[in-house]
């Protein structure tokens, strides 16, 4: 049997999600893989133009590192797919005549076995707006104006006496 419970979170995830446990988990030994990754050349038309699409800014946030390249491939190929699959209904219609009558058109099932691919995998690139608001890449604190504002900040709240 597996190991049970949700993934371990990297120290690098964890520090995106404003966690403090990051720098608990930073202290662990963690590999640290070279950031970015090319595009594969097995990737074609859409697959291709969504990986160039999505690629510069993981880069950018740093979510995009050598080991993710298949993951994120993975992730261009489906979306390509789930494409082609609705194309294909939109041209040909919801169903397909068949001798004992009308079935939902098989290009129903590809694309929505694509769709729940897609969400799975957009998870781990923070590419779904839930995953995203876990992870603070790009964002900044808020400074504070003045003294006052700086000490509010930082102070604790008080314990409740009840």
């Amino acid at each position: 049997m597996g190991r049970r419970g949700p993934l371990e979170e990297t120290p690098a995830t964890l520090s995106l999600k404003g966690s403090w446990r990051a720098k608990t988990r930073a202290k662990q030994a963690q590999p640290r893989p070279r950031p970015g990754a090319n595009c594969p050349a097995i990737l074609r038309g859409p697959a291709r133009a969504e990986w160039h699409r999505v690629a510069p800014e993981l880069r950018r946030l740093g979510l995009l590192t050598v080991l993710d390249r298949a993951l994120l491939a993975t992730y261009c190929q489906t979306w390509a797919r789930w494409l082609e699959a609705n194309e294909l209904v939109e041209r040909e219609g919801l169903t397909v005549a068949r001798l004992k009558g009308a079935k939902p058109h098989p290009a129903l099932t590809v694309a929505g076995e694509c769709a729940r691919l897609l969400v799975v995998l957009a998870r781990e690139f923070g590419l779904s707006p839930t995953s995203r608001q876990r992870l603070r890449v790009g964002v900044e604190p808020p400074k504070p104006t003045d003294d006052l504002e700086s000490f509010a900040s930082h102070r604790t709240p008080p314990e409740d006496s009840a």
